[in-house]
C-alpha cells in the first residue's frame, strides 16, 4: 500500500538488445529496464525506445523466440536482435 503522495511507478520490463541496435537508444546500452504501458506489445516497445522497426530481424520474451505482436508481462526481458551481416 502506498503512503499519501507517493508516486506508484509503473511495471517494467527488462530490454536487452543484440547487434548495432544500441546507437537507436540515446545511451541507455545494451540493457535497460523500460516502463511496460496497458496492452503494448512488443513492436509498441520498439517503437517506443526508438528503434525503427525495419531494424529488427528478431525478438524473443524471456529467451523464448515470439512475434512483435506478442504483450510481455510486467518483469519479462525483451530481447531484440537486430540483423547479422557477414561475408
Amino acid at each position: 500500500m502506498s503512503q499519501a503522495g507517493e508516486q506508484v511507478q509503473p511495471p517494467t520490463v527488462r530490454i536487452r538488445l543484440f547487434g548495432e541496435l544500441v546507437r537507436f537508444v540515446g545511451g541507455r546500452g545494451y540493457v535497460f529496464d523500460w516502463p511496460l504501458l496497458a496492452g503494448q506489445s512488443v513492436l509498441d516497445l520498439i517503437a517506443a525506445v526508438g528503434i525503427p522497426a525495419a531494424e529488427v530481424w528478431m525478438v524473443a520474451v524471456n529467451g523464448l523466440k515470439t512475434s512483435v505482436e506478442t504483450h510481455p508481462a510486467p518483469g519479462d526481458e525483451v530481447m531484440i536482435f537486430s540483423p547479422v551481416g557477414g561475408g
